[in-house]
């Protein structure tokens, strides 16, 4: 998730959210990131528009997810905040 940038121009007016469906049987995942409002409308199968909305295949997120940099996060300590 690294190669992603969140650029806009317009005031976020809602919480942004990410969101991930899980359907283990078609082995595919699906990744939202928006406003809540946004979001919510999306999971319901409506368009809406999002800063990002993919499907990919089953387990792709957990995988670039622990490639990330924690450094970023906590100073690259593993305990607590």
């Amino acid at each position: 998730m690294e190669g992603y940038a969140f650029v806009t121009k317009e005031p976020l007016l809602g919480a942004v959210v990410l969101a991930l469906r899980v359907d283990v049987s078609g082995r595919k995942e699906q990744l939202w990131l928006g406003e809540e409002q946004d979001v919510e409308v999306a999971l319901w199968g409506k368009e809406r528009p999002l800063f990002l909305a993919q499907t990919r295949p089953l387990g792709a997120f957990w995988c670039e997810f622990g490639q990330t940099n924690r450094r970023g996060l906590d100073g690259g300590h593993l305990g607590p905040f």
